[in-house]
């Protein structure tokens, strides 16, 4: 096959002119040309959305953050702010912290002796769809509402089966109340974890998503996976036994769609952690094919401006 070469026209003055030149304009109108490409690039632009759902509690000190009461809350001090002897400006700080607090993730080694820990954890693990439950209404004011297998099957006459592998997220209305302590916590002694109220799910519900659902992560908008009456942490058992995953005080879910997201729960690789902080936000799948799209408009831009110089 010959190599393939575009039409060469002559043209006054021995100017060399390709084919693609009349979409791009006469040599010399730079100007034109430019505002062009720009108008081209904007366009490109405007169909493809930049939607990222945050789903992660800022880290900061008191009284910004919820953190359980034998936990080390979070601490930023400042060791460094202003210039040096050679007259560099230089900021900088130090931070404290439990790992387990803010949007975290709880590793298997923090209910299970000798489990794996955050450092075991494949970032293939921590990415995925999403799923996302909305439970709220069905609370309403009983702090202690269990949820049951019916119902998340009451959400799936709705909107299908949970995919086996989805990051499961449950919405109980409760980050709404972050970070009121004794509205997030259900208690008027947020000292005293014995007085703590918010739901959670029932044990046979925690089982049934392990094991038929098969879920590889699960998060919710609460201090604990557990709900706030629970002594024997039994959700925590199922699920980390099950070496499935636990997010802790997932923020914004009244943002998420019920499904159509890629989730990704990216936890700090802290050697040997029993949790870490994560920073946890979800793309709608929509965007990520706009973005491709208009990738691959911008690609063609650039060979054509490349051609034509």
């Amino acid at each position: 096959m010959q190599n393939w070469q575009p039409d060469i026209v002559t043209v006054p003055g021995n100017i060399r002119q390709t084919s693609f030149q009349p979409l791009l304009g006469k040599p010399g109108e730079t100007t034109k040309l430019t505002m062009k490409i720009l108008l081209l690039l904007l366009m490109a632009a405007s169909v493809c959305p930049s939607e990222v759902i945050d789903l992660t509690y800022q880290y900061r000190n008191q009284p910004g953050m919820i953190y359980w009461p034998s936990w080390l809350p979070w601490n930023t001090t400042t060791v460094m702010k202003g210039n040096t002897d050679q007259g560099v400006y230089v900021e900088g700080n130090v931070f404290s912290t439990a790992e387990h607090g803010g949007t975290h993730m709880d590793a298997q080694r923090h209910i299970v002796p000798g489990g794996k820990s955050i450092h075991d954890i494949p970032l293939d693990y921590v990415i995925g769809d999403g799923v996302m439950v909305d439970v709220s209404s069905k609370i309403g004011n009983n702090l202690d509402y269990r949820v049951s297998i019916e119902d998340i099957k009451e959400w799936e006459k709705k909107h299908g089966r949970v995919p086996e592998n989805a990051i499961f997220l449950l919405n109980t209305g409760f980050h709404r109340y972050w970070p009121n302590k004794e509205k997030y916590l259900g208690t008027d002694n947020a000292s005293n974890a014995d007085t703590f109220h918010f739901p959670g799910l029932q044990d046979s519900t925690a089982t049934w998503l392990a094991t038929v659902r098969k879920i590889k992560l699960y998060g919710v908008d609460l201090i604990s996976i557990d709900h706030g009456q629970s002594k024997k942490l039994t959700v925590h058992q199922i699920f980390l036994r099950q070496n499935l995953g636990a997010i802790e005080n997932v923020a914004n879910l009244d943002a998420m769609p019920p499904t159509g997201t890629k989730v990704y729960a990216i936890p700090m690789n802290i050697y040997d952690g029993t949790g870490a902080p994560t920073r946890l936000f979800a793309i709608p799948n929509d965007a990520a094919t706009h973005l491709t799209r208009a990738t691959s408009v911008v690609g063609v831009l650039i060979f054509l401006i490349l051609y034509s110089l």
